[in-house]
């Protein structure tokens, strides 16, 4: 499995406090049979050539601590970037960056509200030849109230990446709930850690894998965890399923007992 969102790098944001933390993680990850990473720490904070400076040299030692403690995982650095209207300035200067090199921007909005620029910024990025994944939308207050908008986004091509823990009912039953729906609608697309320690936010994607294999079979738990993450990793293009149209009135899907309101 490969795990593209996740917080391992030590000491740059709000996961791993240090190498041993990071460490451990990577043995819980690599243990759970995750053997690709790219490291995805916020870029809220980041200055000019930020990325080049720090990150990548931190991401490479990483890597080589890795292969010391005789854990066979790809490793590669990227960031989490936050939706600004000036994206495409802070890719020039290092204040961002893309997974591994690649195509490939893993981009987060608020969770609170819908910016009513993300359409403009994700063609924008398109039009300069980035493709986007929209980082773990069923955890977005907005999409939980209008998980359509994740059709408009699906339908201009942006990848929806799905957190393992809101599969597995950590983030609520809501966020389950809205998971479900998306992945069912082929609104969203592969499985993440969005890892940031070792109790709760794990890197771990074995539980999220057999919840997919479980409602939507193998081949789809294959896919979303292994086939079209390592597709991204190494810059290859992904091929998506065509996104359902939103029915306002939906019949009743076979998740829908598992979410009944008490």
């Amino acid at each position: 499995m490969y795990d593209l969102h996740n917080h391992l790098l030590p000491g740059v944001d709000d996961g791993a406090k240090d190498w041993d933390m990071a460490l451990a993680m990577a043995r819980m990850a690599y243990a759970d049979g995750i053997r690709g990473m790219v490291c995805t720490p916020h870029n809220s904070a980041w200055w000019n050539h930020y990325f080049e400076d720090k990150i990548a040299p931190l991401t490479r030692e990483f890597a080589q601590r890795v292969r010391d403690a005789g854990l066979e995982m790809e490793i590669g650095a990227g960031s989490e970037i936050y939706i600004d209207l000036d994206i495409l300035k802070r890719l020039q200067d290092g204040r961002a960056a893309p997974l591994n090199g690649t195509r490939y921007l893993l981009v987060e909005l608020p969770f609170t509200s819908w910016p009513l620029y993300a359409e403009q910024v994700v063609f924008e990025l398109q039009t300069a030849g980035y493709i986007v994944i929209l980082a773990h939308p069923e955890r977005y207050t907005a999409v939980m109230e209008k998980p359509y908008l994740m059709q408009g986004m699906a339908d201009r091509g942006v990848i929806g990446q799905v957190t393992s823990g809101s599969l597995e009912g950590k983030f609520g039953s809501r966020a389950q709930k809205t998971a479900m729906q998306l992945i069912e609608n082929h609104w969203a697309h592969y499985i993440a850690t969005d890892a940031h320690e070792l109790s709760n936010r794990t890197p771990t994607l074995r539980a999220a894998h057999d919840v997919l294999k479980a409602h939507f079979g193998e081949a789809q738990a294959t896919a979303m965890c292994v086939t079209i993450p390592r597709q991204i990793f190494h810059d290859e293009e992904v091929s998506l399923e065509t996104p359902h149209t939103w029915d306002s009135q939906p019949h009743r899907s076979l998740f829908s007992s598992l979410f009944r309101r008490q």
